[in-house]
């Protein structure tokens, strides 16, 4: 194996092992000595890697979104419309988040630099930004093919696919589930059921679109999920994250 290969190596177990130990133990634990440990490494490696907790989430937080960006190329298959790829970017994102621990650390990472008002929020929403212009780019892609209407405008059809209350039920999952064994089921468990309105709502506004009904009620109805979810899953989180700590 050639050098730079182990140093691509090693970089990726040390961002492997920060998102094990943040779904397993919360952000509070972390050091750079217990992911050298984890990984394998010396202790000062991940530090020297680094520099300090910004690089290490940057580094992470790329990570995350170049495995997103492998994955979408696999699954895509010649001939696929714009449609069909933002179809298979939420299955994609709704599996990760069922089924691997990356996510849902993810979620913890977010969660902990809201409810300590971190300079690191910064970073997610870059990270979110980064997102949007993916999610934009596939909407425009199905206009360009047909398979979008032309009417709608992706930017803010990107957000709406992305949607915030959805994002804040994930979170509380996360800090509620963080250090419990078993948290994986238990995160599914408390998350799906909390996710079914925003889903039912959201469904039922594009089937109302289509056939040329009123949406207004169907937007009402997600719009108040947003407004609950934004007075109630902070508190909730920030809570959560409190009990595990101690």
């Amino acid at each position: 194996m050639k050098q730079e290969e182990r140093r691509n190596r090693s970089t990726e177990k040390l961002i492997q092992a920060y998102l094990e130990l943040a779904a397993e133990q919360g952000v509070a634990s972390i050091t750079f000595d217990s992911i050298g440990q984890r990984a394998g490494y010396s202790r000062g490696l991940a530090f020297q890697k680094f520099g300090s907790k910004d690089g290490l989430l940057e580094a992470v937080i790329s990570y995350l979104h170049e495995e997103g960006d492998r994955i979408r190329a696999e699954s895509h298959s010649a001939g696929d419309d714009g449609l069909t790829d933002l179809v298979l970017l939420c299955r994609h994102h709704l599996h990760a988040l069922q089924n691997g621990y990356e996510n849902k650390a993810y979620f913890v990472l977010l969660s902990s630099a809201i409810a300590e008002r971190s300079d690191l929020r910064t970073q997610f929403e870059q990270s979110h930004a980064r997102s949007e212009v993916i999610i934009s780019g596939l909407i425009k892609q199905g206009q360009a093919d047909g398979s979008i209407r032309t009417d709608i405008d992706p930017k803010q059809t990107a957000l709406l696919v992305g949607t915030p209350a959805l994002s804040l039920i994930g979170a509380v999952g996360a800090a509620l589930t963080l250090g419990v064994r078993g948290g994986a089921v238990l995160l599914c468990i408390l998350v799906l059921p909390l996710s079914i309105p925003v889903l039912v709502f959201g469904a039922s506004a594009g089937a109302a679109a289509d056939a040329g009904l009123n949406v207004a009620p169907h937007f009402s109805l997600l719009g108040a999920c947003l407004a609950m979810s934004l007075c109630v899953c902070p508190l909730a989180t920030a809570a959560g994250l409190r009990i595990a700590m101690e």
